[in-house]
């Protein structure tokens, strides 16, 4: 694997294409560096991003299958006031519309940018006319909260402040609904022809330039950032499709070892539940899965105030970027108030129901009620249960029934039953900042002999 990443390396220095918004770097210019860890990032692997450089037909707008019904109420909630495209553009390395971001609110506190292309005035993406398709087109995407878009808490002027994105775009593979003809003429996964990087997020109203730094460290390109954008920057850079295409293929092989597997242990005579866990134990140990290649690229910013933050990428700082002072919000002094509990069953199967009226209102997508448990889990029980658990995502109003239900699965590590020992359910209300357990509500012990 390693004469592949350098091999992308070097292809990633070579491929940066340089739009008219972008302009190579001045020799010199560096930057403070920083060992903070990451506020937010996110990842999206997607397919169909198909270069065109034809007349592209407009075809309907792009289904967000299995998502659910947006809700005013729930989750990152609907669209709040008008949808504006920002005037920020990026050229596509192989062509086509050129790549563009918009924002928008949400009815649940949530500030959101959406990423796509411009075409003959619609914003969207090129993709697959239909799924299996053969045929290529411009598809519109709908402004949805949280789906195909990513929402913050956090907005300056107007603007989401969401400093380090970034997608990944495969034009073939599996993830491309689009098909490819063979040579005997059958459909089946194109194969990857194409692989983007890009890089974007809006830095608040102090930021002035941002620089693309490549795989192999290099500052490549640089952009300036204009005001009334809130920010915003965006790169779209090319890079070598080889390691993609050899995870492709990787995932190719354990598809087809598992459907041989499976049907073997059919014809063995086994339930479909027994026939697919003995599929999986066959097949984990006979074909390993191809790392995905690393996540090296990084983006620079420099601010009004002089100072250049990395913002983007491996070690990128959790500083508060300048411009985007936190504002604090009032809040109780105290949250605490009384659990309701009921045991159901005894012993090592035990679960429980909690229940307690919200002290606060909740109505924003950044806020929730939290349940966590302390104690010892694992195979052995000689670990203790990893932080996480469950949280609300719909709005609550003050005094409102809040409830949660907890059975010994919770613990992990596919575990049935409680280990032996002294358990704390802990009842919390997060916000920004107080991390996921949040500010105590209450709290309920209970022992397993």
């Amino acid at each position: 694997m390693t004469d592949v990443f350098d091999e992308l390396e070097r292809q990633l220095r070579r491929a940066v294409r340089v739009p008219d918004n972008v302009r190579p770097l001045r020799r010199g210019w560096g930057w403070r560096r920083t060992s903070a860890f990451a506020l937010a990032a996110a990842l999206v692997v997607s397919g169909a991003a198909i270069a065109a450089t034809q007349l592209l037909r407009i075809g309907k707008p792009i289904e967000e299958l299995g998502a659910p019904k947006p809700d005013p109420h729930v989750g990152a909630g609907v669209v709040q006031g008008g949808v504006r495209l920002l005037p920020v553009r990026a050229a596509d390395p192989a062509g086509g519309p050129p790549w563009a971001l918009r924002v928008f609110d949400s009815s649940r506190g949530g500030s959101c940018v959406q990423l796509g292309r411009v075409y003959r005035g619609r914003f969207g993406l090129v993709s697959a006319a239909s799924a299996g398709s053969t045929q290529v087109a411009f598809r519109e995407l709908r402004a949805v909260p949280g789906i195909n878009s990513l929402c913050g808490g956090v907005e300056r002027d107007g603007f989401p402040v969401l400093r380090g994105l970034r997608r990944v775009e495969v034009e073939g593979g599996a993830s491309d609904p689009r098909r490819c003809r063979s040579a005997s003429g059958k459909l089946d996964q194109c194969p990857i022809t194409a692989v983007r990087i890009i890089r974007y997020g809006l830095l608040g109203p102090a930021a002035k330039e941002a620089i693309f730094v490549d795989a192999g460290g290099a500052q490549r390109a640089s952009m300036p950032i204009r005001p009334g954008t809130g920010g915003a920057y965006l790169f779209v850079v090319a890079t070598d499709p080889r390691p993609y295409q050899r995870r492709d293929d990787a995932q190719r092989e354990w598809q087809r070892d598992y459907r041989q597997a499976l049907q073997r242990a059919q014809r063995s005579g086994l339930s479909q539940t027994a026939a697919m866990q003995r599929a999986m134990r066959t097949v984990r140990r006979r074909s390993a899965g191809v790392a995905p290649p690393r996540t090296s690229d990084a983006v620079m910013a420099r601010f009004a105030n002089g100072h250049t933050l990395r913002v983007a990428g491996p070690g990128r700082t959790s500083a508060q970027l300048p411009g985007v002072e936190r504002r604090t919000g009032s809040a109780p002094h105290s949250l605490r108030t009384a659990l309701d509990v009921r045991r159901h069953g005894s012993g090592p199967t035990t679960s429980f129901t909690v229940r307690f009226r919200a002290p606060v209102a909740i109505a924003r997508a950044d806020r929730h009620y939290t349940l966590t448990i302390d104690g010892r889990a694992a195979g052995s029980c000689t670990r203790r249960i990893p932080h996480g658990g469950y949280a609300t995502t719909h709005d609550i109003a003050r005094g409102e029934p809040v409830s949660f239900t907890v059975a010994a699965k919770f613990a992990g590590w596919n575990r049935r039953t409680w280990c032996p020992g002294r358990f704390t359910i802990r009842v919390g209300y997060e916000t920004p900042g107080t991390g996921f357990r949040g500010r105590l509500v209450g709290t309920y012990e209970f022992t397993v002999r």
